[in-house]
C-alpha cells in the first residue's frame, strides 16, 4: 500500500538521473532566476524549489543552510537562497515560482516552459 506517499515524476529515466536533472535545473533557477525547459521537467522542478525556499523560511539560518546544502550540493546557490531569496519572500507564504508556456522546441516540437522566480 502507498498511503500518504506522494508520487514523484520519473521523467522517463532512472531515479538517480532524474534527481540529478531536477537538482541541476533547480540550481540554474536559483542562480539565474529563470530557466527555459520542457514542461515535464519544469513541473518536476517547481515543487523542489518551493520546498527549498520554505525550508529557508521555517528554520534558523545555520540549520536552513545545512538542509539546503544537503539537497542542492552547491555553495553559491545555497548562499543565494539564504541571503537574497529569504528576504525577498518573507511576506509571501507560498507561490515563489511560476511556469509560463513559451511554445514548442524547434527540433522535436517538445512543449517548452519558462520556470522563473516571482
Amino acid at each position: 500500500m502507498r498511503h500518504r506517499v506522494k508520487k514523484t515524476q520519473r521523467l522517463g529515466i532512472d531515479r538517480e538521473h532524474s534527481t540529478s536533472i531536477v537538482r541541476s535545473i533547480a540550481i540554474s533557477v536559483i542562480i539565474n532566476e529563470k530557466v527555459q525547459t520542457t514542461r515535464p521537467r519544469g513541473k518536476a522542478v517547481q515543487p523542489f524549489v518551493e520546498k527549498l525556499i520554505t525550508t529557508a523560511k521555517n528554520n534558523t539560518a545555520a540549520n536552513a543552510a545545512r538542509l539546503i546544502e544537503k539537497e542542492l550540493q552547491h555553495d553559491s546557490a545555497c548562499k543565494k537562497v539564504i541571503e537574497e531569496l529569504l528576504k525577498r519572500y518573507e511576506s509571501r507564504t507560498s507561490g515563489f515560482t511560476r511556469l509560463l508556456r513559451v511554445g514548442n522546441r524547434k527540433g522535436d516540437n517538445a512543449p517548452l516552459v519558462q520556470l522563473e522566480l516571482v
